[in-house]
């Protein structure tokens, strides 16, 4: 069976690792299910003629992970035209698969409801006119409760399952070791207290801490703040020193969610609605805003009903 998987294709500096990261679950799953499968690998992030064509070759296509609706107003090629093209392969008869769909809604004090947040995401301009093509294709995965909630507004029937990012260890052959180091993922931000808090954060993490940053936006802001930072933004790189860590703190659900899958425990930080993404694994995340007077607390996961998850991707594909 040919399999297109519609994701970012560039690993890159000034990319995101959790990208690969969920498509590299993704992959090992849709292998774990169909292992006869073969993969096509589609651009998501742009619109390639030729990758669509390649598209309309395969027997199945998979959304990996991403477009997640949002309230951004732009015109994003992943998060909307990008409908169009699904709906020509639905239409040339091509199983449109959406995969993990996510939601992502900006922090606000007081935090909303799921119906608060996911009516206003329907809201945004063009939101509905995608969310109807959506209704055409057959299999709709959910990785967060907002976004499933989202798609019942719009008469989407959607299974909500763990992240694929879970799976992302298997997939690059990446095994727990002991534990040698914590880890403080940094990430930019534009708030003045940020860089001081996270300063903070570090001191109660001494010892033998790595400050890892994984895009060369994070190195800049972490460098200009008194970080003695690493770049790293190799996924499966990314993994291997995760798989030797007893503590990660991170604002990244995308590193959350694979770390904990390798053993270590994790402190999230949200920045939106997208730390609920953790949710099913037993992790709870802080505000960020909370984060000047917090203690970190790591967590260890609640691990998923894998089994599960691999019949109910078997029988979307087969």
């Amino acid at each position: 069976m040919r399999i297109g998987l519609i994701t970012p294709v560039e690993i890159s500096s000034t990319g995101n690792p959790g990208w690969h990261l969920i498509t590299a679950g993704i992959r090992w799953l849709v292998r774990a299910a169909v292992p006869e499968a073969v993969f096509v690998n589609i651009a998501m992030l742009e619109d390639r003629a030729d990758d669509w064509r390649a598209a309309a070759a395969c027997d199945r296509v998979v959304l990996c992970g991403n477009p997640r609706f949002s309230m951004s107003k732009g015109n994003e090629f992943w998060e909307n035209r990008i409908w169009l093209r699904l709906l020509s392969l639905h239409e040339a008869g091509v199983r449109v698969i959406d995969g993990w769909a996510g939601s992502s809604y900006p922090y606000a004090d007081p935090w909303p409801s799921i119906d608060e947040m996911a009516d206003a995401i329907a809201a945004v301009p063009f939101r509905r006119r995608y969310l109807k093509m959506a209704k055409s294709f057959p299999h709709h995965i959910a990785r967060d409760r907002t976004m499933q909630r989202l798609y019942e507004l719009a008469g989407v029937s959607s299974v909500l399952m763990p992240c694929s990012s879970w799976w992302a260890a298997p997939e690059y052959c990446v095994v727990k070791a002991a534990a040698e180091w914590d880890v403080l993922l940094v990430h930019r931000s534009e708030h003045q207290w940020f860089a001081s808090a996270l300063h903070r954060v570090a001191e109660k993490m001494a010892g033998r801490l790595r400050v890892i940053a994984p895009t060369w936006g994070d190195y800049e802001w972490a460098r200009l703040n008194g970080f003695e930072a690493e770049l790293i933004t190799d996924p499966a790189s990314l993994l291997r020193i995760w798989a030797r860590t007893g503590r990660l703190f991170t604002l990244r659900v995308h590193a959350a969610i694979p770390a904990a899958s390798v053993g270590a425990a994790v402190a999230i930080v949200a920045i939106d609605s997208r730390a609920a993404t953790c949710e099913q694994f037993g992790l709870a995340s802080v505000r960020f805003t909370d984060l000047e007077k917090w203690d970190p607390t790591f967590s260890t996961p609640t691990c998923p009903d894998e089994a599960g998850v691999i019949g109910a991707v078997k029988g979307m594909l087969c």
